[in-house]
């Protein structure tokens, strides 16, 4: 029967590749790598640098919109929100340049993201993740204005909301590593 499946009696080699595993990479040598230290150190540093312009910013829009806060509830409520927006861009800015360099130095097959793409980047992402992280900083945002009048459901959904956040915020370094790779292939 099997005569029948293959023509000419030819062996059919199994057609699978590997998903997960990029065979075009190959260890080195198979050996201990004792320059991964400097490489860790240098992915630091690029990490310490490239944060101090998102900081910067993070501050001075928090400035922006301290000189807003206390006008109304509606107002404070946005301000949360795009205080929580800001935090994230800044975030994941300093997630996406040193991820970048580390891909490019692992793989020769592709060029480092620049710094100035590594905000487009972040800005990307941001707007991308909105329909999730916007649902939690609205529900946080409310909850904490609803806790400051010693509300307790304004305790539970500013909680709850923070809880969640924090889950995203987490999220972010596998989604923000996953994200430079596509885009960097």
């Amino acid at each position: 029967m099997d005569e029948e499946l293959t023509p000419n009696n030819e062996e059919i080699a199994p057609s699978s590749t590997s998903i997960l595993v990029d065979n075009s990479i190959k260890s080195t040598s198979g050996m201990l790598d004792f320059t991964a230290g400097f490489s860790t150190m240098k992915y630091g540093l690029v990490s310490f640098l490239a944060q101090f312009p998102a900081l910067i910013f993070l501050l001075v829009g928090f400035y922006v919109l301290s000189l807003f806060q206390g006008i109304n509830g509606i107002l404070d409520i946005l301000l949360i929100i795009i205080g929580l927006l800001l935090a994230v861009t800044s975030s994941i800015q300093i997630l996406s340049y040193p991820v970048s360099m580390a891909l490019a130095d692992g793989n020769s097959n592709i060029d480092r993201m620049g710094y100035i793409q590594s905000w487009r980047t972040a800005g990307l992402m941001t707007i991308e993740t909105l329909s999730v992280s916007g649902g939690i900083m609205v529900v946080l945002g409310i909850g904490t204005f609803m806790a400051m009048d010693g509300s307790t459901v304004g305790i539970v959904l500013a909680t709850v909301s923070g809880i969640a956040f924090v889950l995203f915020i987490l999220g972010l370094i596998p989604y923000v590593v996953r994200k430079i790779a596509s885009e960097m292939n």
